[in-house]
């Protein structure tokens, strides 16, 4: 927490001596009181009429002076009264002006005395009342060389439709400057009309710069605009103090700044020549903005730190106490804004905080905007926004913005938004963060930094931006969270800051470590996009997209996704390229209920050249991924000397349920490479592809489609593996059913099949490093089963397989479909049967018997047709009457398509399916 010296307390304490040096009791009759207008009675019980434009009157508890304007007058000192006393000035017309002297002041004052010195000082702690035209309140510097306030009360100050300017005088010795308007009591403006207040404190040349308002009470502006500066100290003065002491509860928020009906309350803060600047607005306790209220600090700059701009619930410096009540905080309702900018550091150290506070609860629409000062030195830019309590910041309806500063020039860039504890974020809200500029050795900004958890839902949205560096210095993260994020029909999207020569930053980073517990919640329609920042030349490494401990993605009917920045570049043949970020490099994933999850990997720098590094992978999970319920897995791999895997994961991968409207995809897509490329699919473990689409495919060069340490389990699904080799399995894979086309080998040490698909086979190549077999170890061949008329991959297939006594021969069906070639391949032992098949509403005749050869064919044609393929050459009698053609079928099985040339069969026979080789049709003439 910064210190605020500004050793406002000196003030309260002078103005205490004065109090009781010159009043023995406090006279609750104003008929008791003494009012003077420099050294010149004005009321003593009467009005005396010494002061020409001056008449005062009163009774009971009210005493009323009024001010002729157009007028100069010397300063007004009122003595005598209580609480319970009111003193009303009214300007009648035009503009009146009171300035303190020091050569006519009223007897009795001390040397170093405000009365007579400050435009008008209240020296009891009755109410002061200001109304109508315009007043100006300027003090005069002691003969002592201290400063004083323009206005200065023991009580409250209320102001009412006037125009007020007060102006603190300078200090030359070792006090702080006068404050522009000072207070014992609360400081209200407008009860009624539109007032225009200026206040503009002292400065000081040993001391503090003077505040522009200080209230030892609380601070309502109801109407009007009110504009406060502190001035130039070895500090600088604060513009706007409140410190509602030594009133407040230790519980409950006590609002001590409190903005309501379009009012505006300003704030600067002074320079500070060799210190702090002065903060903007400064409380101890809360700043609640109402029905529209505007509120602006502007902290002042630095020698060694910027002043903040606003800062709720700190410190006032020494004398005070500190702030204990972990629920004072920044907060609004019904619209308004609240805009805090840091100063600049000038010479060392940090720039200042946009808004420092405990909290911010922000339930109205307000617009909240925090800005950090820039760093100078070795100095980091200081945060936009900045709040440290044991609760959580709530946005519900409304905007937070907050902007880092950017470091010195060593040193690292602010944090956009800050907290130690959670954010929750709802009805619309949208919370930006966008860190600072770190330069050299410093880092980037991160965009939006949370301590705990983030929670959004009902259509908010969170964006962080990570802040670049232009130096040796990592970049900033764009969201960074050290809890879990919770989003329902919401959006989150984080992205990396950009790298200069080094690593880039992460796009969304949680630091979850709390095993396989959720880290990562998204539903309802949520989108969470991370993006890495791309990594600076020669060799920085691109960010990943999203990063995750070890903790758990679950994501049900929403969208995930994350993209890795590629590696910087290298120039140099021999100095090494930067590695491409992961899209996605988290813990376990769960992806259901029509969820979408998608990484892609970013390129090495220069990924075709020898010395390029790695790429990353599109989708890296250090446990199990799970993927079901229609939803649909995405990675694609960076290119790199060594690619990246489309999706690696460091335990099992499941894809899809038993139920067969479970329509669930989850494709992988290798990286490129000149030396290794990336595994689409890629298991440490065991992967098992149920019902739903899954495809693998190797990039090149030397990519595995599927590629799986453990056991590979296939039990549905239209499933599909391409590259060198297609499949590739350490313990073994069993086949139990689905639809399975593979291009490429398969590389397995045991291949056991009892149902489905399996296998697309290039004519002439050995696609198996051994023969499959069945559970009973029985050797199994591959049948290949083409349905005349349909050819359409995804169409159920039901069929019947017996032995050869007859008996049923148990193999699996249930997810049995036509392949992406418009085929079938079944593994059958020799002697068994096919027969019974039916698909798209077609029934086929007829039966297969299973032989001993490798690679079978077999050929159903649809009942009643009158075109019949034969594989001889029809006799001289059976082609009399015909009309006879020679057509050779293409490579994929079929006979030519309409605008093949010499496409003479196909008004004869359509669409009709062959098998491979050269034919005869004939149609009677």
């Amino acid at each position: 927490m910064k210190k605020y010296g500004y050793k406002a307390i000196l003030c309260l304490v002078s103005i205490l001596l004065i109090f009781f040096s010159v009043n023995n009791k406090v006279l609750a009759d104003v008929n008791a009181m003494l009012v003077y207008v420099g050294d010149s009675i004005v009321w003593n019980g009467s009005n005396t009429g010494n002061v020409a434009g001056i008449s005062v009157s009163g009774s009971g508890n009210d005493l009323t002076i009024n001010v002729q304007g157009g007028q100069n007058y010397a300063g007004l000192t009122i003595n005598g009264g209580d609480g319970s006393d009111s003193v009303h000035i009214n300007i009648l017309s035009g503009s009146a002006v009171f300035q303190g002297n020091n050569n006519n002041i009223p007897p009795g004052v001390p040397t170093n005395g405000s009365s007579g010195r400050s435009g008008i000082y209240v020296n009891s702690n009755a109410s002061l009342i200001i109304s109508g035209g315009e007043l100006k309140a300027i003090a005069t510097t002691g003969n002592d060389g201290s400063g004083h306030a323009g206005i200065t009360s023991n009580g409250s100050v209320t102001i009412n439709n006037a125009n007020i300017t007060a102006t603190g005088s300078n200090s030359t010795n070792n006090s702080p400057g006068g404050n522009g308007i000072e207070t014992l009591g609360d400081f209200v403006v407008a009860q009624n009309g539109q007032p225009t207040i200026n206040a503009t404190g002292g400065s000081s040349q040993q001391n503090d710069g003077g505040n522009g308002i200080f209230s030892l009470g609380k601070i309502n502006v109801k109407l009007g605009t009110v504009t406060a500066r502190g001035n130039t100290g070895v500090n600088g003065g604060a513009g706007v103090v409140a410190a509602d002491y030594p009133s407040g509860s230790t519980s409950s928020p006590q609002d001590t700044i409190i903005v309501e009906n379009s009012a505006h309350l300003n704030g600067i803060g002074g320079t500070g020549v060799t210190g702090i600047g002065g903060a903007g607005v400064l409380t101890s306790k809360s700043i609640d903005i109402t029905s529209g209220g505007n509120i602006a600090g502007t902290g002042g700059n630095g020698a060694t730190e910027g002043g903040a701009g606003l800062a709720a619930a700190r410190s006032l410096g020494s004398g005070y106490p500190a702030n204990t009540n972990a629920n004072d905080s920044i907060h609004s309702d019904n619209g308004g804004t609240i805009h805090g900018t840091g100063g600049d550091a000038t010479t060392s150290g940090t720039g200042g905080v946009g808004i420092e506070t405990n909290l911010i609860a922000n339930t109205g629409g307000a617009e909240i905007l925090g800005e950090g000062g820039n760093g100078a030195g070795a100095g980091s830019g200081g945060d936009g926004i900045q709040t440290t309590s044991g609760n959580s910041n709530v946005i519900t309806g409304a905007n937070l913005s907050g902007t880092g500063g950017d470091g010195g020039t060593t040193g690292a860039g602010g944090n956009g938004i800050q907290t130690d504890q959670s954010l929750s974020v709802s009805n619309g809200a949208r919370v930006t963060g966008t860190g600072g500029q770190g330069n050299g050795p410093g880092e980037g900004g991160i965009g939006i930094l949370i301590g705990k958890d983030i929670t959004a839902t009902g259509g908010a949205a969170v964006i962080g931006s990570g802040g670049n560096n232009q130096g040796s210095g990592v970049s900033g993260t764009g969201i960074k969270v050290g809890g879990i994020i919770q989003s329902n029909n919401s959006q989150i999207v984080g992205t990396g800051g950009l790298g200069s020569t080094t690593n880039a930053g992460d796009g969304l980073s949680i630091d979850n470590t709390q095993g396989n517990s959720t880290a990562l919640s998204s539903q309802n329609g949520s989108v969470i996009k991370g993006i890495g920042g791309k990594g600076g030349a020669p060799s920085g490494s691109g960010g990943n997209g999203i990063t995750i401990g070890t903790g758990l993605i679950t994501n049900n009917d929403s969208t995930v996704a994350g993209t890795g920045g590629d590696g910087g570049t290298s120039s140099s043949n021999t100095t090494p390229n930067g590695s491409g970020g992961s899209g996605i490099d988290v813990g376990p994933i769960d992806n259901t209920g029509n969820g979408t999850i998608t990484g892609n990997g970013g390129d090495a720098g220069n990924p075709d050249n020898t010395n390029s590094s790695d790429g990353g992978d599109g989708i890296h999970s250090s446990g199990d991924i799970t993927n079901s319920d229609g939803s649909t897995i995405t990675g694609n791999g960076g290119s790199g000397k060594d690619a990246g895997d489309g999706i690696h994961s460091d335990g099992d991968i499941e894809n899809g349920g038993n139920s067969t409207n479970d329509s669930s995809t989850i494709t992988g897509q290798g990286g490129e490479s000149p030396n290794a490329g990336g595994n689409g699919i890629d298991s440490d473990g065991d992967i098992t592809l149920g019902t739903g689409n899954a495809s693998g495919i190797g990039g090149n060069d030397g990519g595995t489609g599927i590629h799986v340490d453990g056991n590979g389990t296939i039990t549905g699904g239209n499933n599909t593996a391409s590259g060198s080799p297609a499949i590739d399995s350490g313990q073994g894979i069993h086949v139990i059913d689905g639809t399975t086309s593979t291009k490429g080998d398969t590389k397995t040490p045991s291949l056991v099949i009892e149902g489905g698909s399996y296998g697309e086979v290039p004519s002439g190549s050995n696609v198996f490093n051994l023969p499959p077999k069945n559970a009973e170890g029985e050797g199994l061949k591959q049948i290949t089963v083409i349905l005349e008329g349909n050819s359409t991959p995804g169409k159920k297939v039901s069929v019947t397989f017996t032995k050869g006594n007859g008996s049923d021969y148990s193999y699996n069906t249930s997810h049995l479909v036509i392949g992406k070639d418009g085929k079938l391949h079944v593994w059958l032992p020799k002697g068994a049967v096919i027969k019974n098949i039916s698909s798209n509403g077609i029934k086929y005749p007829g039966k297969y018997v299973v032989t001993s050869k490798n690679n079978q064919v077999a050929y159903f044609k649809i009942k009643g047709e009158e075109s019949k393929v034969t594989p001889s050459k029809p006799s001289k009698e059976r082609s009399k009457g015909h009309q006879v053609f020679s057509i050779i079928s293409g490579k994929d099985g079929r006979l030519p398509s309409t605008g093949d040339k010499n496409n003479i069969a196909n008004p004869v026979i359509g669409s009709l399916l062959v098998i491979l080789g050269s034919y005869y049709i004939w149609r009677k003439k």
